[in-house]
């Protein structure tokens, strides 16, 4: 569809009826969706991109015509549940946003899967619970995510790279949830590419190698920024080669009071693995209804 333009970065193409069918306002810096928009009932394609938009309105659904929409590079980081109503879309461009809602793993499946995700969100939640595991490069991440699923413990552990997400069906207070765990490669490149991945509403992980020097504050000031006040666990890995190993509790606390527990273990002699379990679940759900979990380790 030919867009005529006005002054480069501003287009528009009608029909024949003179009603615009197409509208391209990128690079704009608007900062808001320009609500004037949705009284074009007739418009089949949009270009909003490099906008800093920061929302969707959630009458997105008047645009009961629209085919393709653009919102590339703007600040979104929430789609609105009618999206999933707009029949006749076809084509829907979300790089470089902070997008948490959908989750990512969403989005990379694309239209139909955001879709499907934004209309389930109508009508019923959806009993999903997300896991970060987080720490440095052989810190363990992944051996502690074995033991947890699996009992499985591999002494030669490859590092990870990029990022692994193994899922788990889980019963907490009489109802059915899946549970996400994402396991993070704990390489210094991976490290600027977090922020699209540590989101809100979730369960951290926090692995401390025992017989390093480490500093927990570098990744809880991370959890702290693109997690919120998302519950923490500290966990001190690797007992077994180090049992001292020691960090300021009442300092880390005071200071990041989303820290539910702190823990040491050992998964080569599965020191602690089964306590760990029952404090993860701990912190899946609310503190009113942890007691509920007790016996299900």
């Amino acid at each position: 569809m030919p867009l005529d333009s006005i002054d480069g970065t501003i287009g528009y193409c009608i029909d024949k009826d003179k009603r615009i069918v197409g509208l391209r306002i990128n690079q704009k810096r608007l900062g808001e969706f320009p609500e004037e928009i949705l009284e074009l009932d007739a418009l089949e394609e949009l270009q909003l991109t490099y906008n800093a938009i920061y929302s969707i309105p959630q009458d997105i659904d008047k645009l009961v015509a629209l085919r393709a929409l653009y919102l590339t590079s703007n600040q979104i980081a929430e789609l609105p549940t009618t999206l999933s109503s707009l029949k006749e879309l076809r084509g829907l461009r979300l790089k470089n946003n902070p997008i948490n809602n959908p989750p990512p793993e969403i989005i990379k499946q694309g239209l139909k899967a955001i879709k499907g995700f934004l209309a389930s969100k109508d009508f019923k939640a959806l009993n999903e619970l997300k896991v970060i595991l987080v720490g440095d490069g052989s810190s363990g991440k992944t051996s502690v995510l074995k033991r947890i699923l699996h009992d499985d413990f591999n002494e030669s552990e490859e590092k990870t790279h990029g990022i692994i997400i193994e899922k788990q069906n889980m019963k907490m207070n009489n109802c059915d949830y899946r549970v996400n765990f994402w396991d993070f490669g704990g390489q210094e490149i991976m490290h600027s590419t977090h922020q699209f991945f540590l989101t809100k509403r979730s369960l951290y992980l926090l692995l401390l190698d025992g017989r390093k020097e480490e500093d927990p504050e570098y990744w809880l000031k991370h959890i702290k920024t693109f997690g919120g006040n998302s519950p923490v666990i500290v966990i001190l890995n690797k007992y077994d080669d180090n049992s001292s190993f020691e960090v300021n509790r009442r300092f880390l606390l005071d200071k990041y009071p989303n820290i539910r527990e702190f823990i040491k273990i050992s998964c080569k002699t599965r020191h602690n693995i089964k306590e760990l379990i029952r404090r993860s679940r701990y912190g899946l759900i609310p503190r009113s209804s942890a007691a509920a979990v007790d016996s299900m380790v």
